[in-house]
């Protein structure tokens, strides 16, 4: 398989996982605004925890791709490895932040 061949495939994958989370957030989100109405009884629960945590994670995930093909767009495609980089630190950095901080809000409202 050639470099650009690959590099097309790897696109094609990278774009039906942005398609699938644009999906879940899409579908999920309606719940998530349900939940927040109903108050504290629903969003005491661990498996709302997961949910939110769950929902945040995609989110963070579609904008940090979406910033990401918008530079390559631009004309930055020789620094895509770079920037690539870049992204999936981003993006471990801000599920980190997102699970200390779902873990502090778990512990504190369990106390």
């Amino acid at each position: 398989m050639s470099t650009s061949a690959k590099k097309a495939t790897f696109k094609t994958v990278l774009w039906s996982i942005f398609s699938a989370t644009l999906a879940f957030v899409g579908l999920f989100l309606p719940v998530h605004i349900w939940a927040q109405i109903q108050g504290k009884e629903i969003q005491s629960g661990t498996a709302f925890t997961i949910f939110v945590f769950a929902l945040y994670i995609a989110t963070l995930y579609l904008a940090l791709y979406r910033l990401y093909t918008l530079l390559l767009d631009l004309g930055l495609e020789k620094y895509h490895k770079i920037l690539g980089i870049i992204f999936v630190g981003l993006f471990v950095i801000g599920v980190g932040l997102l699970a200390a901080n779902t873990a502090v809000a778990t512990t504190s409202a369990g106390a």
